[in-house]
């Protein structure tokens, strides 16, 4: 009998990436061509200038940004090991961002002044990621204090933007990456720029390669790997933050031309050093060809003002999505937590009286508002600490269960897409039905997420990997209408963001009780999964042996994370702080079996936001900073206190 020749592993993603690239030089060949004169109702030597100075310089423009921007995530999640790295992930983006913020208050804006700030905002983040990791830190460690840094620089941009609306609705037109331009000057000082820092990255090739092998084999053949990683670190910050200084922030790139250069089945170190930047400037040509030609769709107008870096997270997104589907995603190798003691007391009796402390002073605290009573304070009050309360206690229990399962430091319960997805839906809402839909809307999404997320997770057998990638991919799309809404100056935008942010002043007493007994029943259940957090870090196949199902179990613990993760979001909205850190603060504190360890993160995960609805109505009194941006900006210093305690 004759068998059916089967399809080679490689080759529907190899169409994919040809069809992608004859696609995105077709609509760039579209825009670059010259229209009639009548069609265009414009005077044919502005069509002339309009492309020698507009459209030519673009085309090339993206070209080399994506080609470093590909190149450059390639270099982060080669040296950290970690599938999710890029150029954000240790602060540089949002270090650029906020530094060019504070200039365009303090200075006004010229190109180059422009660039010294983004060149100084990535590179102090990347040193403060770095200073925080300690003398010869790993990659985990890395990768944990530049998120740190990373969460910190976005809440105060975001309090920053709150505070300055209608002046900063510029620094948003170029955080969402604008690629138009009006001559050659940035292509030429972006070129010259590159010209030096590509032949570098290429020449870190031998380098790189040396971090297919752990940390502590290196050293034992005498690699110097501490000074290799941040040599590595400092090309590729230095690849982004030119691009990120001319065009603005271009999300996404970074993660998903490394990810289409695996989809190949390029394994060679120095093929996919090649065959990335190439993947990088395919991807972001194409977004800005279909964001011109639907700028011209929608507007009828030549110069389209429609920001490329809008489109580049949707685009990416559909890509990864589409490379899941067409690949299984291996197992990655199983990882053993570090031995701790069996149950940390002191520890999380600290965070049992911090919490304490927090709801006492919360409650009756009356520094603005003397001659209150007790009872008339409560009565105002208590409602919205305990929606802070309770949506702590679900995030830090969904992160400890997402952070156990996935064995990825960085996976938070927003990585499930849960919040982007209850976003995309209260945008929707808002534009639809207005106010008194948000949270069917809200569900809607958030149900529309997790399904996407269960449809190709089972296709590749739950696979910790599919399903972060998955839920980052879908992520990608409400991060993007946000900049999108925010850019064009809608009032709604901006509810938008501050809802975002975490904010409890709207918490009502029956949402209050719903997220109350949501937090208890969590808790409840908790326990029951407990066998399973045990042993799915020993590797998939351990596991079998020892009797779980592996597949049902992850889908169980990834349903529980994503019901708890949409109480917490419809209670406060997404707040990305409490989630991630709080199972990195119990585990600093000692707490690494499963058990003690979502106990002691209950408590931060509680007492960080009750903390932060405290300081957040008396530090801008009579106004209010959001919960989760003080989150961020309080449990931050906190935590690299904990980091180096335990160095």
């Amino acid at each position: 009998m004759t068998r059916p020749l089967a399809m080679p592993g490689f080759l529907a993603p190899a169409l994919l990436a040809c069809g992608l690239a004859a696609l995105a030089f077709g609509l760039a060949a579209l825009n670059l061509t010259l229209p009639e004169p009548g069609q265009a109702g414009l005077p044919a030597e502005f069509l002339r200038i309009w492309q020698s100075e507009a459209q030519w310089p673009r085309f090339w423009m993206a070209l080399i940004a994506g080609a470093a921007l590909g190149l450059s995530g390639l270099m982060f999640q080669q040296v950290l090991r970690n599938p999710l790295a890029e150029p954000a992930t240790l602060g540089v983006l949002s270090g650029a961002q906020l530094a060019i913020a504070l200039c365009l208050l303090l200075a006004g804006s010229t190109p180059w002044l422009r660039e010294a700030a983004g060149l100084g905002g990535g590179l102090a983040a990347l040193a403060a990621a770095i200073l925080l990791a300690g003398r010869g830190a790993t990659g985990p460690r890395l990768l944990v204090s530049g998120l740190v840094v990373n969460l910190a620089i976005g809440a105060l941009f975001v309090v920053l933007a709150l505070q300055r609306q209608d002046y900063l609705r510029s620094v948003f037109i170029w955080a969402s990456g604008n690629l138009a331009q009006d001559g050659h000057g940035d292509l030429a000082a972006l070129g010259l720029r590159l010209a030096v820092l590509l032949p570098a990255a290429g020449l870190l090739t031998r380098a790189m390669t040396l971090f297919a092998v752990q940390d502590d084999s290196l050293r034992s053949l005498g690699a110097r790997v501490t000074g290799l990683r941040l040599t590595v670190l400092l090309v590729a910050t230095l690849l982004s933050v030119v691009v990120t200084a001319r065009i603005g922030v271009i999300g996404f790139i970074g993660l998903a031309a490394p990810l289409l250069v695996s989809g190949l089945g390029i394994r060679s170190l120095g093929t996919r050093v090649i065959a990335a930047p190439l993947a990088g400037a395919v991807i972001l040509l194409l977004a800005d060809g279909v964001t011109q030609m639907l700028g011209r769709a929608l507007t009828g107008e030549l110069p389209v003002l429609l920001p490329t870096g809008v489109l580049t997270p949707i685009l990416g997104g559909v890509l990864i999505l589409a490379l899941l589907w067409l690949n299984r995603i291996p197992e990655q190798p199983a990882t053993q937590p570090a031995p701790s003691r069996i149950f940390p007391l002191g520890a999380t009796i600290l965070a049992l009286l911090l919490l304490g402390a927090a709801l006492v002073l919360s409650a009756f605290e009356t520094l603005h508002l003397p001659g209150l009573s007790a009872s008339e304070l409560w009565t105002g009050r208590w409602p919205r600490i305990v929606t802070a309360l309770s949506a702590g206690v679900m995030l830090a229990l969904a992160g400890v269960v997402i952070q156990g399962v996935t064995g990825n430091p960085l996976a938070s319960p927003e990585s499930l897409g849960i919040s982007s997805g209850a976003g995309l839906g209260i945008i929707l809402a808002l534009f639809a039905g207005g106010m008194a839909t948000l949270f069917a809307g809200a569900g809607a999404g958030a149900g529309l997420a997790f399904g996407l997320v269960v449809l190709i997770g089972a296709r590749n057998r739950f696979a910790p990997g599919a399903l972060l990638l998955t839920g980052v991919a879908f992520g990608t799309f409400a991060s993007a209408l946000i900049s999108l809404m925010i850019a064009s100056g809608d009032p709604r935008a901006f509810f938008v963001l501050a809802w975002s942010m975490g904010p409890t002043y709207r918490a009502e007493p029956v949402g209050a009780l719903a997220g109350a007994g949501g937090a208890v029943l969590a808790l409840m259940v908790f326990p029951l999964f407990l066998r399973w957090l045990r042993l799915l870090p020993l590797g998939a196949e351990q596991a079998r042996a020892l009797g779980v199902r592996v597949g049902a179990a992850r889908l169980v613990l990834m349903a529980y994370v994503a019901l708890l993760t949409g109480l917490a979001t419809l209670a406060v909205g997404p707040i990305s702080f409490a989630g991630l850190i709080a199972p990195h603060l119990a585990r600093a504190s000692g707490a690494v079996r499963p058990g003690p360890q979502g106990l002691c993160a209950t408590a931060w995960g509680g007492a960080i936001l009750v903390l932060a609805d405290l300081a957040g109505r008396l530090i801008w009194f009579p106004y209010e900073i959001p919960a989760g941006a003080l989150a961020a900006l309080l449990g931050a210093p906190f935590f690299l206190w904990l980091i180096g305690r335990n160095r």
